[in-house]
Formats: structure tokens, C-alpha cells, sequence
């Protein structure tokens, strides 16, 4: 997996010092000893000229004044600077290892971070860049000479195994406000998790808030179901775990700063979004459920998603392999079919058919075509990205290519890249937009625009992986839904998701990340966006008319039974949250008034949510 590979042996400056310091040792030995030789003559055997060579380390060779051959003179001023130079390096070790010491003993509300990985180390320079004490644990496993190493962090590096529990209990993992466990092996990111908990059972644990715990997974299909089931402990008195994977959050990242609905659909628009999908990786089929969460618009089209996995096929397999991914996404998603039209084609991205059903989609008046291009290896990527820009020619169409390493390549032939995702601490789903492309002139045909995106240096930000401003969102989200159950008379605790947000499971929280995440979608249709609040764009005091309320409320409805489908659930006469059956699980006119009003207040609600994170609605 390209996003969370092992980074490769960099050698640091301590493992330089003591490879200069062997070398120098090795060239004065040998010149000693040739030198030696010829300055005794016949009167020395070998054995005397070895011994000498070896005295010259401890300036304990004696020589008569005079001139002396040369290579014994180099030998007699590289040999102390060796052994100098060794005694240094060993002594700066020792004195680090004893200031890293010092720094721990009482560090508190620091950010643990675990992990050997490319995306680890990013991780902990970000943290640094915020401001926050960093301490990383890095996972050698067998490569035992990577231990001499020195990332380039500005924090605490302790060498070894993050699953062993006096390390973690070294790095005062009882006392940090974070643990991040981002090693390339997601069982043993669980197994830091737990040996956390453990740390932290009582009486160890007399903390006045829990520690933040993040575990990545690196399979999409196992997080989800992870989510969905609550496999890890979600929250305590002394812990929350939360688990999150890579693919996942870079795909919600994209269809968030570069939305499917690039012009936007309103009600009247007759047209279907078509998203194809080349490829059925992890990237690939997190792109899929993302835009099925994501993709609901003011026209009420069901979103069509055709995946083409025709690169999978071996041999006599034929279609074989795409029936068996097929199965296999459809087994983890059982009510796939109730929010999106999904459908598999053994088709590579190569073929000569691939660029003909893509044009035919093209053509089609009634369909809008989006292309996500998530294969594996990132030559192969890029080759086939630039290969249909070429074959959609006068087409306006988006194609978005995932490159797991660097995006400069891409640039050189005119791509787009991706935003790195955040970094002024904005949220998913509600920041302001970037500046939209400036039209081509009338005589220049309009192309197919390349998109890169999936890079692991601009995914791995402080903000990515906490989503604190997207959870402030969803957070004032879900209190509105708690005024609303109390005003129904039903306590807390009722209902597994009419609790505090802090004893939420992860799947009912994701909830409410889904609709703050669908926010800009609704003002799309309506033409409408995100400013800073503020700013002369803003409009003070909107509202959304009526009419507008009334259609994004049909939105809205579609986008949470979207969530709810995804999540397993099906129709039932009577709410059964141990069947995962609900009422509400019909089409939008079949619900009581009292649920439309729901929906109607939760859009009429846009404007004081944005407030939360600075941002304000301001007219396209």
C-alpha cells in the first residue's frame, strides 16, 4: 500500500559520524602499518607494525624526531581524529538519550505517535508545527539497523516496538492527550491501542479528560465494518478509540474540495451524475461509498456509479474477478442498491472500449460523466489519466487520478492538484470553496481537466486525521437533535444514538460528520457556497426561502437514508435499533409531518452550524 509503506533506511547523522569515524580508523590502521614497515626497516617484524598502528589510536606510539615516511604521518593524525571522533558520537548518544529522559519524565499532554512510515513521521512534524510536544515511536521490527536513525522531527524518538507496554508506559502515554497508532500493520495498531487501555485501567488512570486514540486500519472494507460493529471500544473514562483509514478519509477529502456536482444540479436538471470508477482497490471503493454517501442533489436523480475492474482479470478467470470484488463490496454494503446504481465491467482502463463507453456516457444529453481513476501503481495512473483526456477530446469532464507519492510529475502535464486538505484548520465538507476555474475562451475546446489527489505527504495534517472543526459541526448537529427528542419527551439513553456526543458509537457520530459534510452540497443547489464569516461575500442574516427549504429537506431526507442503508439498516413498521429496522425509511412524502419538519429545521439550522467554525453562507 503506497500511502503507508515502510519508509526506507535514510541513515542519520549519528549512523554518518560512525561510518566516517570507521573509515577514518580503517584508512590510518592501514597506512600506520605501512608506514611502520618502512620506518623500522629490517630491524621490525610485521607484528611491531601492527602494534605501532594501533598505539597511534591511543597516542601512545613514540618515534624519533626527524622525517618519517608519509603514509605514517598521515596515519599519526587520522588515527586520534578517529578515535575523537568515536568518543563524541558516543558521548552526544548518551547525553541525547539522557535529555530524552529528562523531556519525558514530565511530559503531559504531549501527542504519542507510532509508527515507521512515511505518513507517521508527517504526522509528527505537523503535530510540531502546531505547537504540541511530540513523541514517536518507531516500529523497527526486524530491521534492527534502522535503529540508528534520526527522523527529522522536532520531538522525542524512542526505537522499538510500540506494542510493548513499558515503552508505551516510557513515552507517558497515561499523561498524553493523543495517540495516534499509524504502523503499516493495522492488528498491531489495534494491539497499541489495547495495551494502551490496559496502561490506563484504574487506579493508573486519573485523568480530567480521555486520551484521544486514532487506529489506523489500512483495509477500508475492515474499518468500516470496525465502525459499523463498534470492534474497539469507542469511549471511556479514560480512553476513546477511534478507528480511521487512510483511503477513506482522502477519498472525503476529494469529493469535498472537488465535489462531483462541479456545476451545480438544481431542481429542474434533467441530467444523472455517471461516476466512473477504474479501478477497485481501496482507494477505489473508498470513492464509491463516499459518493454514495455524498451524492444526493436537488433533482433527485439516484447517482449511477459503473466501476471498471477489468485490470483484475487473470488468465482464464473472464469476468471471474470482477464478480468476485463485486460480491465481496456488496456483502459489506447488503443495501448498496437502496441509495446508488452501482454495476461492474470487466473492462481494463487500458482498453479501446473503455475510452468508447466513456465518450458514449459523454454524449448522452441526460448524464453528467465524472471519472475517478485508483489504480494501484501510480506510472500506470497517470498514464491512463492522460490517455483519456486525449480520447474525451472537446469534452469538459473531470478526471481524477489518485498518485500515492509526488504530484510534481503530474503537474508537468497541466494536472490540477488536490489541496492539501485543511491545513488552515477548516472543516471538511464546510470550508470555503477555492477559486472556481476561469472559463477557456470560446475558441479554445474545452478538455477534460486532470485532478491528482491520494498523495501521503498532504493527507497526514494534524487536521486531517482529528476532524476537530468537521466534529465541532457535527457535534452542535447532534444537540439539535437531542433538543428535539427532548421536546418529544424521550430522555437520554433511550435510543443508542439519543445520547451525549461524547458516549455516541462511532457510527452514530459519523451521522452527523455526513450532513455537515453534505452542507455545501445543499448550498450548490440553490446557488449559494461558504465564505469566511465576515467577509464581503457573506450574506448577513440568510435564510433560505421556503421553496428552498422545502426541496433541501427532500435532500436531506435522501442523504441521512443514504447514511442509514449503508450502515445496514433496513425498513421496519417499528423502530428496532438491535435489528437495525426504522420507520423512517421511506420516500420522502410518505413521512409524518413532524419528520419533514425535522428535515425542514435541519436545513433552516445551515447558517447557525457554519457559524461554529467561522464561515457564513455567501451567493456562487
Amino acid at each position: 500500500m503506497p500511502d503507508f509503506a515502510e519508509r526506507p533506511g535514510r541513515g542519520g547523522r549519528l549512523a554518518f559520524r560512525l561510518f566516517l569515524a570507521s573509515v577514518l580508523a580503517t584508512v590510518a590502521l592501514v597506512l600506520g602499518f605501512v608506514g611502520a614497515l618502512e620506518y623500522h626497516g629490517r630491524d621490525g617484524t610485521w607484528v611491531d607494525a601492527l602494534v605501532v598502528a594501533l598505539q597511534l589510536f591511543v597516542l601512545n606510539a613514540s618515534f624519533n624526531l626527524g622525517p618519517k615516511p608519509w603514509p605514517l604521518e598521515v596515519a599519526r593524525l587520522l588515527a586520534p581524529l578517529a578515535t575523537s571522533l568515536t568518543a563524541a558520537t558516543a558521548a552526544l548518544a548518551l547525553l541525547r538519550e539522557q535529555l530524552q529522559r529528562a523531556r519525558l519524565r514530565f511530559a503531559r499532554g504531549h501527542a504519542v505517535i507510532c509508527g515507521h512510515t512515511h505518513g507517521a513521521l508527517q504526522l509528527a512534524r505537523d503535530f510540531a508545527r502546531h505547537g504540541e510536544r511530540v513523541v514517536l515511536v518507531e516500529a523497527f521490527f526486524d530491521n534492527a539497523e534502522r535503529a540508528g536513525e534520526e527522523p527529522a522531527v522536532d520531538g522525542v524518538v524512542l526505537a522499538g516496538d510500540p506494542t510493548d507496554e513499558e515503552l508505551l508506559r516510557r513515552a507517558r502515554v497515561p499523561h498524553a492527550r493523543w495517540l495516534i497508532a499509524a504502523t503499516a500493520d493495522g492488528y498491531r495498531n489495534v494491539e497499541i491501542a489495547l495495551r494502551a487501555r490496559r496502561l490506563l485501567e484504574p487506579p493508573a488512570a486519573r485523568r480530567t479528560a480521555p486520551l484521544e486514540c486514532r487506529v489506523h486500519l489500512p483495509d477500508p472494507g475492515l474499518c468500516a465494518l470496525a465502525q459499523r460493529n463498534q470492534l474497539l471500544p469507542a469511549s471511556g473514562d479514560s480512553i476513546r478509540i477511534r478507528v480511521f483509514n487512510v483511503y477513506q478519509q482522502w477519498a472525503r477529502i476529494l469529493l469535498s474540495e472537488h465535489p462531483l456536482d462541479p456545476c451545480p444540479f438544481t431542481a429542474e436538471d434533467p441530467r444523472q451524475l455517471h461516476l466512473v470508477v477504474l479501478g477497485f482497490g481501496p482507494m477505489g471503493e473508498s470513492v464509491v461509498v463516499q459518493a454514495a454517501k455524498i451524492g444526493h442533489y436537488a433533482n433527485g436523480k439516484r447517482l449511477r456509479i459503473t466501476v471498471l475492474v477489468g485490470e483484475a482479470v487473470r488468465g482464464d478467470g473472464g469476468a471471474a474477478a470482477p464478480a468476485k470484488q463485486e460480491s465481496g463490496f456488496r456483502a459489506r454494503y447488503p443495501q448498496i442498491d437502496q441509495v446508488v446504481s452501482p454495476a461492474f465491467r470487466a473492462l481494463s482502463a487500458e482498453a479501446p472500449e473503455t475510452a468508447a463507453f466513456l465518450n458514449e456516457v459523454v454524449r448522452d444529453p441526460l448524464q453528467a460523466l465524472s471519472v475517478a481513476v485508483c489504480l494501484d501503481d501510480d506510472t500506470r495512473a497517470l498514464a491512463c489519466a492522460l490517455h483519456l483526456r486525449e480520447a474525451l477530446p472537446g469534452r469538459d469532464v473531470e478526471i481524477r487520478v489518485q498518485l500515492g507519492r509526488d504530484e510534481r510529475v503530474a503537474g508537468l502535464f497541466g494536472a490540477t492538484v488536490a489541496p492539501s486538505a485543511h491545513d488552515d484548520g477548516a472543516s471538511k465538507g464546510v470550508q470555503p470553496p477555492r477559486p472556481e476555474p476561469v472559463p477557456a475562451p470560446t475558441s479554445v475546446a474545452p478538455r477534460a481537466r486532470l485532478i491528482v489527489f491520494g498523495m501521503v505527504e498532504r493527507f497526514f495534517r494534524r487536521s486531517n486525521l482529528l476532524e476537530e472543526d468537521l466534529d465541532a459541526v457535527a457535534e452542535v448537529i447532534h444537540a439539535k437533535y437531542l433538543a428535539e427528542q427532548h421536546r418529544q419527551g424521550r430522555p437520554l439513553g433511550t435510543s443508542p444514538t439519543n445520547r451525549v456526543w461524547a458516549e455516541l458509537s462511532e457510527s452514530a457520530k459519523d451521522g452527523g460528520r455526513q450532513q455537515a459534510d453534505h452542507i455545501r452540497v445543499k448550498l450548490r443547489a440553490v446557488g449559494r457556497t461558504t465564505v469566511a464569516a465576515g467577509s464581503p461575500e457573506a450574506e448577513p442574516d440568510f435564510r433560505f426561502s421556503p421553496a428552498e427549504v422545502e426541496l433541501l429537506a427532500r435532500v436531506e431526507h435522501a442523504r441521512w437514508c443514504a447514511w442509514r442503508y449503508l450502515e445496514g439498516w433496513t425498513y421496519g413498521p417499528t423502530r428496532d435499533d438491535a435489528r437495525k429496522l426504522h420507520d423512517c425509511l421511506v420516500p420522502y412524502d410518505e413521512l409524518s409531518e413532524g419528520m419533514k419538519q425535522f428535515d425542514r429545521d435541519a436545513v433552516e439550522e445551515v447558517p447557525r452550524y457554519l457559524q461554529v467554525v467561522g464561515l457564513a453562507v455567501g451567493r456562487r
